[in-house]
């Protein structure tokens, strides 16, 4: 009987590999990496989280143009809104400077952190819009709200 000694193509066969030799990550002997072969596991966790914690997300305490419920504090933002930007800083917890050198920016941004801080329903794109087109009425209100959730006075008033 003659002996047919078959050669198999060397792409269809597993590649064998020296375990000592093979890549790990940071010694975990079970690690997939492109160099050593697919890690092969008895079973998959799956953790999920109940859908019921939801965070509760609020609405602004008082309107965009509610000012009159506020007069001081419309009154100080017309005659010098770089004083009352300067006061909304110190009550945010940042220096007046910030809020006096750099009231446009100041101003730009309060918005968007009290916002996300207070978990106040908005979006960064109406955040945007209000502080470019409505600058007084937008300071005006994060005032309210600073007076409603308890914020300390700031520098002048």
């Amino acid at each position: 009987m003659e002996h047919v000694k078959y050669e198999s193509n060397p792409y269809d066969q597993q590649p064998q590999y020296d375990p000592g030799h093979s890549a790990t990550t940071m010694g975990d002997k079970h690690s997939s990496s492109p160099y050593g072969p697919p890690a092969h596991y008895g079973h998959t966790t799956i953790i999920t989280a109940p859908v019921s914690q939801q965070m509760d997300r609020s609405f602004w305490s008082s309107g965009l143009c509610a000012c009159m419920t506020d007069c001081s504090s419309c009154l100080l933002t017309a005659c010098c809104t770089v004083c009352f930007t300067a006061n909304l800083a110190t009550r945010m917890g940042e220096t007046c400077l910030y809020g006096y050198c750099c009231a446009p920016h100041f101003a730009g941004t309060a918005r968007p952190y009290i916002r996300g801080k207070e978990n106040i329903m908005g979006s960064l794109a109406s955040d945007c819009c209000i502080g470019c087109w409505c600058g007084c009425c937008n300071i005006c209100q994060i005032s309210r709200e600073l007076d409603r959730r308890g914020y300390p006075k700031g520098c002048m008033c």
